[in-house]
């Protein structure tokens, strides 16, 4: 298997893949090349959650991602290191990509 073939699962939403990436849509995979991406960061959203006698923190972390034709794609992560992982291998393969959020002035 060529190097470009390798597919790298990152949690149950991400694979990537030697010249795209993939992103799960539904019962369907997504392949955006990393040429593709210009703005890629994570989004963490904090949730309350109330159990019967207490509240609990659920922080559920995002890999938001704009593409050239900008559209803008919000995709569920596991945990925050998968998804930078996932932001330093598009780093990798598309230096021209901006990496990482920054606020609209």
């Amino acid at each position: 298997m060529a190097e470009t073939d390798k597919i790298r699962k990152i949690g149950e939403n991400v694979r990537l893949l030697g010249e795209a990436l993939e992103v799960r849509r539904g019962f369907k995979w997504k392949s955006y090349p990393y040429d593709a991406i210009k703005h890629a960061y994570l989004r963490i959203e904090e949730v309350k959650a109330r159990m019967c006698c207490a509240t609990m923190n659920l922080d559920p972390v995002f890999l938001m991602l704009r593409t050239k034709d900008d559209a803008l794609l919000k995709v569920n992560i596991d945990f925050r290191d998968k998804g930078e992982e996932i932001l330093a291998a598009i780093r990798e393969k598309n230096p021209k990509a901006e990496i990482g959020y920054h606020k609209n002035a």
